[in-house]
């Protein structure tokens, strides 16, 4: 009755080790009826998975000689000494199934009836051993935890792959699995690659045969990857059927067991997974270790996007040094306190110091530039350090060759929390090919004006010669027309030197004008002009060409509209636009003049329906002498008309435009200021 009611299982056997007497606590303990257990020997009752040759068992056999309650019962019976809380880990087969126990055994001797008997008494202590190696467990995997954070402070390459390293052999060694590794994906999500592996002793290591792994060729898991939760599998052979592709490579790796934890970066983006696996038993992962698992993952993670951020950066800053070279940039920090200059780089360079990071202080500074800049630059810092705002400035430096190099300074103050300048960031920039660049571009311009002037009085001084002769045989011409005693071929011959004498001259008269306008000898006189009256002018004066070509002109316009422009010039324009309207028209066609207004702004439109302009030729349609591909054609011109109006027009403070559609026609569009209703008003008066 006293051992039924202690909360142990106590058994008796004799010295042939057969039980004579079981509690009840020993048949809840091996899950078998006392009746069973009373005859049979202690070996037999406890139904060990050692005693059936099963491979949960340690490997012994029937006589498992390492068992140490087995060397308990033993040595007392052979010494007579009792054995105090022998602790032993027993697969224990339960209803057929097996049960990991851990065990308390004691054992002592006494006498019945001068027989020798053995107690036995066992307790369950695999609660309290699990609660004791969790915390074991719990306190290595702090100091892995301390570790790992400690070596991944550093962000050197070499640093971070090695303690990935180690990380895996003591997350390995410390969850007993066979092999523990990284997986990277590639940014596009297409492939997979082990990086880094470690395996157990006698465990072949895989990461050199895998190479690249598509993720098409296991989309299943690629899926699970994804969802960024930790994939447990306990038995390899129980993967749904979407999974056949992971189960055949898993069982091809003869892999029992795996779990994967996936690595995210800050965007919450897949980086690739820490992976664990076994390859000798099954094993279901306990929730709390499978915590432990992404605690190191998300520490990993955290390296791994710090060492891109790192990687980032470095090339950032290799880009920027060399960009700054190539521009022939640098920076410096000068700092009030200790006034002292830092040359961030090869900034150095640009003062003729070749030497990385070199400091110098504002006295070395100033002996670098030439004498008479100094005292400007310190005017210039001085200025910074007021809180006058950023400064700039240019001057010039002398390098130990003895070259002159001219350098530009951007000057910034950093402010301290008490308003006061606590720094100066200055950008240097060595702009001395800007300056001979500059200095040659000059030097062409002048060349460029006085070639200029040059051809604009050699135009204007041709044009007065070649108009005298040409007047006088034009006066000559004009007498032999009258003659009636010339009739026939050499009356034609006679038109003929006509029409190109007078040709001749208007291209005399046009280089004339344009020489005048270069050589700013044309006077506006500026006036208020009625648009209506002014077109109905130049539409009689072209309305002869236009009905010889059967070309019907139609004009739009208020009678109230006035501009504000010079009339003889601006009646020059339109008659010019009108006649390339009616030239490079078409026989029977159309001209519609529209003037409209604007606030301010007078617009007159020139539209056709000739042939069009090119749109290709569109950019060369102001240019002098340039008549857009038309020289071989039987329509006479000079190729300086719309460049000559381009010209008036800005100087009456116009613009002048065009749009064209192949075969459809033209259009030109000038924009002239509006004269003031209060200025027409006077002038109205006055006439009046």
């Amino acid at each position: 009755a006293i051992y039924s009611a202690v909360p142990l299982a106590i058994c008796v056997i004799d010295t042939s080790r057969t039980i004579r007497y079981a509690n009840p606590q020993l048949g809840d303990l091996t899950g078998k009826a006392l009746e069973d257990l009373l005859g049979g020997t202690a070996c037999g009752a406890f139904g060990c998975a050692h005693a059936n040759d099963s491979p949960l068992g340690c490997g012994h056999g029937k006589a498992c000689k390492s068992c140490g309650i087995l060397l308990a019962i033993t040595e007392t019976f052979k010494t007579g000494k009792p054995c105090q809380e022998v602790k032993q880990e027993l697969v224990l087969i339960r209803n057929e199934k097996p049960v990991r126990l851990t065990l308390a055994c004691s054992t002592s001797l006494f006498k019945i009836k001068d027989e020798t008997r053995m107690l036995i008494c066992l307790q369950d202590v695999s609660e309290h051993t699990r609660r004791m190696q969790d915390a074991e467990l719990q306190l290595k995997f702090q100091h892995i935890i301390a570790d790992i954070s400690k070596r991944f402070i550093s962000l050197s390459a070499g640093t971070i792959e090695s303690s990935i390293q180690i990380t895996l052999q003591k997350l390995g060694e410390l969850f007993l699995v066979d092999r523990s590794y990284l997986f990277r994906y590639s940014p596009d999500m297409k492939t997979m690659r082990m990086t880094h592996e470690w395996c157990a002793p006698n465990i072949s290591p895989q990461i050199d045969s895998l190479g690249e792994i598509k993720c098409q060729s296991m989309p299943w898991w690629t899926r699970a990857m994804k969802t960024m939760l930790p994939l447990h599998i306990p038995n390899v052979n129980d993967l749904p059927p979407e999974a056949a592709a992971e189960k055949a490579e898993f069982q091809r790796e003869e892999i029992q067991s795996i779990i994967a934890i996936p690595i995210r970066d800050t965007n919450n983006q897949l980086l690739g997974f820490l992976g664990f696996d076994t390859l000798t038993v099954q094993y279901e992962w306990p929730a709390d270790h499978i915590g432990k698992l992404q605690i190191t993952a998300e520490i990993i993670a955290g390296a791994i996007i710090r060492q891109r951020i790192q990687s980032k950066l470095r090339e950032k800053e290799r880009w920027l040094r060399l960009s700054q070279e190539h521009a022939k940039i640098g920076t410096w920090i000068y700092d009030v306190k200790i006034g002292n200059f830092q040359c961030v780089g090869r900034t150095a360079a640009l003062f003729g110091i070749f030497r990385e990071d070199y400091s110098m202080t504002l006295e070395e500074k100033l002996l670098l530039c030439n004498q008479d800049d100094r005292s400007r630059l310190e005017r210039t810092m001085l200025a910074c350090l007021q809180g006058k705002g950023p400064q700039s400035l240019e001057f010039s430096c002398i390098h130990p060759d003895g070259s002159q190099h001219f350098l530009k300074e951007n000057i910034s103050a950093e402010i301290d929390e008490r308003g006061m300048a606590s720094r100066l960031l200055g950008l240097v920039q060595d702009v001395s090919e800007n300056k001979h660049y500059e200095q040659a571009i000059r030097a062409s311009q002048e060349a460029a004006e006085r070639a200029n002037r040059a051809k604009t009085e050699f135009l204007s001084s041709m044009s007065h010669e070649l108009r005298t002769p040409l007047n006088s045989i034009l006066g000559y011409e004009q007498l032999l027309e009258r003659d009636a005693t010339i009739q026939g071929k050499q009356l034609e011959y006679i038109r003929e030197i006509a029409d190109a004498g007078n040709h001749l001259l208007v291209l005399i008269s046009d280089i004339l004008d344009m020489a005048r306008i270069e050589s700013g000898r044309v006077e506006l006189s500026i006036e208020d002009i009625r648009c209506c009256t002014l077109l109905q002018e130049c539409v009689r004066l072209m309305q002869p060409k236009a009905q010889e070509a059967r070309i019907e002109i139609a004009c739009h316009c208020d009678s109230t509209l006035t501009v504000s422009a010079d009339r003889i010039r601006l009646k020059q324009i339109l008659l010019n636009l009108l006649s390339n309207a009616i030239k490079y028209n078409h026989d029977g066609g159309s001209i519609i003049i529209k003037v409209s207004e604007e606030p301010g702004t007078i617009n007159f439109s020139v539209e056709d329906s000739g042939q069009g302009i090119p749109e290709h030729r569109m950019k060369d349609l102001f240019t002098p002498f340039n008549r857009l591909g038309r020289e071989a054609g039987s329509i006479q011109g000079t190729g300086i008309g719309l460049a000559f109006c381009k010209k008036l027009t800005e100087m009456m403070n116009g613009t002048i435009s065009a749009s064209s559609e192949p075969g459809k026609g033209s259009c030109f569009y000038l924009k002239l200021p509006a004269a003031t209703k209060k200025t027409y008003n006077n002038k109205e008066k006055k006439n009046e």
